[in-house]
């Protein structure tokens, strides 16, 4: 009995818009066979919950036509993507089961576009304004709105991290993006700026959320700023005394090493900071000899004020917290000068005082 059930859809294609009113495709079937037959009506390949049938089973004599109807409504959720949604239709005997018939059909949902735009936060405050675009996508198409900034005062300029982001249905997009005064102040009393920003679809609905920038200098008056370029200045002097000397030739550290070692012996003896005393920062202005000494009698000389130098004729010098040391190069002596006293080292490097004769 093969071939005996004929089978076609009218129309084959459908369009509906998902959430909308629903749409009807008619079956149309007739009996081929030979006795009266009951044809039951089955659809594959579509969720249950998108179509409806009145009547699943229909009676038809030998020959005779008849049809059903298919209502589709599909319901609208963010999970459902618009498109193309192709379908089988298939009428079968209940006199003979093996005995069907099927025709093709599409369902086809039509696209529409829903989302939520938001912005955060809503209050910023600092040099520069740093929000977060959102963009939820609750339709059945991709969305792809176009992000803006508008100020009515036209002094602030806006930069999206992406203009215009795609966000697919059920999904949701974060887009940073900043805002700063095109002309950017480090005085001044802080400047409230209210500010709109919109995300618009192309033919779709724009959306636009208000939000508050404060532009917040970093000074409010010249004094802490003049302090800071004073400070600043001052910490560059600093860090040039204590390291250039040190990279120049030994003819040319005296002017840089003496007078700096003046500064700093007067800082110690009046207010015995310990950060410009400790060994810490002068250990690499010992010189070789001069550690002999020291280890001999720490407490005698006391920490170097300065880097060692040479003058014309070879000797060496290096002023301390408690005296001056000198190394006379043509008979290899040491000598520390404290007050009127005089040292020397002895044998086994021992510091002796020398009388006078």
């Amino acid at each position: 009995m093969a071939g005996k059930i004929w089978v076609a859809l009218e129309p084959d294609r459908v369009q509906v818009d998902a959430g909308g009113q629903p749409a009807t495709m008619v079956v149309a079937v007739q009996n081929l066979g030979t006795t009266v037959d009951h044809l039951s009506i089955e659809l594959e390949g579509l969720e249950p919950s998108w179509f409806t049938f009145p009547a699943t089973v229909i009676q038809l004599f030998p020959t005779e036509r008849g049809q059903a109807q298919i209502h589709f409504q599909v319901p609208r959720r963010s999970d459902i993507r618009s498109g193309g949604y192709p379908f089988t239709v298939r009428v079968r005997s209940r006199t003979d089961p093996a005995e069907v018939g099927t025709a093709q059909g599409v369902l086809e949902i039509r696209p529409y576009q829903v989302y939520r735009f938001d912005v955060m936060p809503k209050r910023v405050i600092g040099r520069r304004g740093s929000f977060r675009a959102i963009i939820q996508n609750m339709g059945t198409a991709d969305v792809e709105p176009q992000l803006q900034g508008k100020d009515p005062e036209a002094l602030c300029g806006f930069h999206f991290q992406t203009a215009q982001p795609r966000v697919v249905p059920g999904s949701d997009a974060t887009v940073p993006f900043t805002v700063k005064p095109r002309r950017s102040s480090l005085v001044g009393e802080p400047k409230t700026f209210n500010l709109t920003i919109s995300a618009a679809t192309e033919g779709g609905e724009a959306k636009s959320v208000a939000v508050q920038f404060i532009h917040q200098p970093r000074f409010r008056s010249l004094g802490p700023l003049l302090w800071s370029i004073i400070g600043g200045v001052v910490g560059i002097l600093l860090v040039t005394a204590l390291v250039w000397p040190r990279w120049l030739p030994s003819s040319a550290r005296r002017p840089f090493s003496s007078g700096w070692g003046s500064v700093r012996s007067a800082i110690c003896r009046v207010s015995g900071n310990r950060f410009l005393c400790s060994s810490a920062l002068t250990s690499f202005l010992r010189y070789e000899g001069f550690q002999r000494f020291n280890k001999s009698d720490p407490s005698l000389i006391g920490q170097p004020l300065e880097d060692e130098w040479k003058d014309k004729y070879g000797n060496t010098h290096q002023r301390t917290t408690k005296g001056r040391l000198l190394w006379v190069g043509d008979t290899n002596t040491l000598y520390f000068f404290a007050g009127n006293k005089v040292y020397t080292l002895g044998e086994n490097d021992k510091a002796e005082e020398l009388k006078p004769r």
